[in-house]
């Protein structure tokens, strides 16, 4: 009874991957990153340009996991204790910033030429700052920047996305949006303040199913 029970798990799974593998594999992404600010000595809701790379890793049936990191820069000064967002005229620092994340996708909706994934995870919003090109005397405050981006949580951020994706001979053309919610802001009582918003275009490699694999195999 045992060994048809281990039986029945295993075919489900292979049954689950099969269908899965169909989908994409390795991508990349150009997006927009805002970063939402209501400080008035904040810049006003920042934009920085990103570049991003992932994989798509079946799980089971209409379910896979993302690894993906994005990558950019933004500027930064340090008021009140905290590092906040900078326009160019009164910059401090240039952060080099990577959004690394894992998410949980769930294919919502698919059809032969196109399909819908929905998901959520968590992110590192990683970054380290250096002192600005053209600005002198802030040494001290650059490693303030720095300090406060690892404390109080205000480099986690769970996020939720949402993908459409059409189907090609050789590749997949998406459009994904994504929402990062800053646990830190929420935690010194600031709610959505520094929220990230990335409007990414993705490239996907298209994955191939076990009976594909096996064809070309033969």
């Amino acid at each position: 009874m045992r060994k048809v029970f281990v039986m029945c798990i295993f075919f489900a799974l292979c049954k689950g991957y099969a269908f899965s593998q169909a989908k994409e594999s390795l991508f990349v992404t150009l997006s927009p990153v805002i970063m939402l600010t209501t400080d008035s000595v904040s810049a006003p809701s920042p934009v920085s340009y990103s570049l991003g790379v992932g994989y798509t890793f079946p799980l089971y049936n209409d379910f896979f996991i993302q690894c993906h990191s994005s990558f950019f820069t933004q500027y930064y000064l340090l008021d009140d204790d905290k590092a906040k967002a900078a326009e160019i005229e009164n910059r401090t620092a240039l952060a080099f910033c990577a959004l690394p994340s894992v998410t949980l996708q769930w294919c919502a909706h698919e059809s032969e030429k196109h399909y819908v994934f929905v998901g959520g995870g968590a992110s590192i919003f990683a970054r380290y700052g250096i002192k600005a090109n053209g600005v002198t005397g802030v040494e001290g405050e650059v490693k303030e920047i720095n300090k406060w981006f690892y404390s109080s949580c205000n480099f986690f951020y769970p996020h939720i996305s949402f993908s459409y994706n059409r189907i090609f001979q050789t590749i997949i053309v998406g459009a994904e949006g994504r929402v990062y919610f800053p646990v830190g802001s929420f935690m010194s009582g600031e709610a959505f303040e520094n929220t990230l918003i990335s409007l990414s275009i993705k490239l996907a490699k298209k994955g191939n199913s076990f009976s594909q694999r096996a064809e070309e195999d033969e």
